[in-house]
């Protein structure tokens, strides 16, 4: 598989869907907590039937976007674990299709 780990994660996770011939991904927002001014952002993913989403939330909707997509490439062994920070991932298949 071509090293997706120089790439931004939501270009890596889109084109390793195209690759595939998957459905693209979708993200939705999971929570959005805080103050105005501070809010904090978490989402999640689903690709070809994994659900996945970081554990920990976002400072923007931007990099929550990004570290969803990075977990759903880790989970698909697209992304090695040690190539994201030390935040904890949770995924999950709802079917088996990966």
């Amino acid at each position: 598989m071509k090293d997706l780990s120089g790439k931004h994660p939501i270009s890596a996770l889109m084109e390793l869907c195209n690759k595939k011939k998957w459905s693209p991904p979708e993200f939705e927002l999971v929570d959005d907590t805080g103050p105005e001014h501070r809010k904090r952002f978490l989402f999640r993913v689903t690709v070809n039937g994994v659900l996945c989403q970081p554990s920990q939330p976002s400072v923007n909707k931007k990099l929550a976007k990004a570290h969803a997509a990075a977990a759903a490439l880790q989970a698909l062994g697209a992304l090695p674990k040690e190539s994201m920070t030390s935040t904890t991932n949770f995924c999950s298949a709802s079917s088996s299709t990966l």
